[in-house]
């Protein structure tokens, strides 16, 4: 009797910390950030900045960029700005964002078609669903 009591209790608390893994994990959201630049130049010229779970981080890139971060809760801004010197560069900007083990998901685009303007391109997004 007792040896039963004991893996029925072995058993309850396996399946009390199964469950409460995913609740977690689907409460929680990924943000993918990507970037691809077309400049008939190579070299670092384009900064990058991003909102992330940990705060604000800059990165440097040549042509393209992708990187996910997370987790981060519902009503997080995802936020990227994208600053390129290159000369006769255009940047294309993607933002996905993927809620637990779901797949990503494009929320936001935007492309920066004229490498003469001196304003980084900002794209921004709200997780709401």
């Amino acid at each position: 009797m007792k040896k039963r009591f004991v893996l029925f209790s072995l058993l309850v608390v396996i399946l009390m910390i199964l469950s409460g893994c995913h609740k977690t994990i689907e409460g929680r959201y990924y943000i993918k950030y990507e970037v691809d630049i077309t400049s008939p130049y190579s070299g670092n010229f384009t900064y990058i900045t991003v909102n992330t779970d940990s705060g604000e981080q800059n990165f440097n890139c040549s042509h393209t960029f992708s990187e996910t971060f997370g987790p981060v809760d519902q009503n997080f801004t995802a936020r990227i700005e994208v600053y390129t010197k290159a000369y006769q560069a255009s940047a294309n900007v993607r933002i996905y964002v993927c809620k637990g083990e779901e797949a990503f998901v494009l929320k936001k685009t935007k492309t920066m078609k004229d490498p003469t303007d001196k304003k980084p391109l900002v794209v921004e997004y709200k997780i709401d669903f």
